[in-house]
């Protein structure tokens, strides 16, 4: 027990020593401040121990004095901080209140943005509105200057054709305007494409009349020709009166080319031919009544109209014809020439009135031509070529049977009688052969005549 408790003393004193020798610190601020002591108490001496409090309450007091006048510097930045943190509220606050006006003023500038785009769109669309209708109620540049080229440029039927389909298509749509909110636009386009329509009517018409003033134009080398005059005819076949005007103007260019037609034909004839030269008048007649009768439509034999123009187209060609008849009557033929002459001129003369029926009317109703120089003066220079026709064939005739009269009134009274024999006299075999001769010429006229009416 006795050892036990010296053990238990040993290992008691053990602790306390170890605790003097080693001793341990409780807290970090403890021996932050044993380490600061030690920096100014070096000596453990009583005196040093009598004045430890008064030099830590001096150092304490230095230490507030410095503290204290730090601290004033602080105060004052602070001061100035505070100053400047107050201006820097203030203008938070005006940008605040800027902010919150230009977020306003943005949000009115989107709004006018999505207004002006809207009314950009709806712009837009008006303008490709504008553009479709001026584009639908004007002519193409190219159509204007087809409908605006001088009376004598030369022009296209197909460029022509199609720049009059485009005026009646704006002038249709033009009309279909009018009554609207769109009237004055719609009297302005009617007046312009109604000034277009006419100028393109006179164009057709000219190109027409120049077309038909070709001499090639019945050979089978100008079918295209043919073509595109019948189209520019069925163009024009909406205004029957322009139409027949046309026509006139039409007859008016060819009257020279027939002129000259018959001109060159009596030029290369001779007595013998009448007959070839009356063929080629009625074959002329006869194509230039179809010419005429296709300008105006198919119009019936009986249209004043065509009788007009058909005089008109061969006005001219009557004074030649008849100098040309003149001639032959007051050339020393022989009769059976003469005869022949008379039944042709009067086998002709019957297809020429057919196909002339109303040239009188038409020539009292049509315009004084330019005089053509003639051969053989004629009281009568407005005839037409059956009326001159026709009268030869009555000239011929009359100086023909009158001559036949007097040759077989003077074969008949020169014969003598013969009772002893009953051959034919010498005399008398003259003029049966005569007579043969007349009677051929007779049948083949009326063979020529049945070749020309078919």
């Amino acid at each position: 027990l006795r050892f036990r408790r010296h053990l238990q003393l040993c290992a008691m004193l053990q602790r306390k020593l170890k605790q003097a020798v080693e001793p341990s610190l409780g807290s970090e601020e403890l021996a932050e401040a044993l380490h600061v002591l030690s920096g100014f108490y070096t000596t453990n001496t009583l005196a040093d121990r009598r004045a430890l409090r008064s030099n830590i309450e001096t150092r304490a007091l230095a230490l507030n004095k410095r503290l204290l006048h730090a601290f004033t510097k602080l105060e004052a930045e602070l001061g100035t901080a505070e100053t400047e943190l107050e201006q820097i509220c203030s203008a938070s606050s005006a940008i605040a209140s800027r902010l919150h006006s230009t977020r306003a003023a943005t949000e009115d500038l989107i709004s006018q943005t999505a207004a002006l785009r809207e009314q950009a769109s709806h712009a837009a669309k008006c303008e490709r509105l504008a553009s479709a209708l001026a584009n639908g109620l004007q002519l193409a540049p190219a159509e204007e200057a087809v409908l605006n080229a001088p009376p004598g440029a030369s022009l296209s039927i197909d460029e022509l054709l199609a720049a009059l389909a485009s005026v009646k298509r704006v002038h249709g749509r033009g009309r279909r305007l009018a009554g609207s909110e769109f009237d004055m636009l719609s009297t302005q386009v009617i007046a312009q494409m109604s000034a277009y329509e006419e100028r393109a009517y006179s164009a057709l018409c000219r190109w027409v009349v120049e077309a038909c003033s070709r001499e090639a134009l019945a050979s089978e080398a100008a079918a295209e020709q043919q073509f595109e005059l019948a189209r520019a005819v069925e163009a024009l076949g909406e205004r029957p009166e322009l139409l027949e005007s046309c026509a006139r103007e039409v007859a008016l260019s060819r009257r020279a080319l027939q002129h000259r037609a018959i001109s060159r034909s009596i030029a290369a004839s001779h007595s013998m031919s009448l007959e070839a030269t009356l063929r080629s008048l009625v074959g002329a007649v006869r194509a230039e009544r179809r010419l005429l009768r296709s300008l105006l439509d198919k119009a019936p034999d009986d249209t004043p109209a065509l009788a007009s123009a058909l005089f008109v187209a061969f006005e001219q060609a009557a004074p030649p014809l008849r100098a040309h008849l003149a001639a032959l009557s007051a050339s020393s033929l022989p009769f059976a020439s003469r005869f022949r002459n008379a039944c042709v001129l009067l086998v002709y003369a019957a297809p020429l009135r057919t196909l002339m029926p109303a040239a009188s009317a038409a020539a009292s109703a049509s315009e004084p031509s330019e005089p053509v120089p003639s051969a053989v003066p004629s009281s009568d220079e407005a005839a037409d070529l059956p009326a001159v026709v026709e009268a030869a064939g009555a000239s011929y005739s009359v100086a023909a049977l009158s001559a036949l009269s007097e040759l077989v009134i003077h074969t008949l009274q020169g014969a003598t009688a013969r009772v002893a024999s009953l051959e034919v006299p010498r005399q008398i075999g003259t003029l049966c052969t005569l007579m043969d001769e007349l009677l051929e010429a007779l049948s083949t006229t009326a063979a020529a005549a049945d070749i020309t009416a078919a």
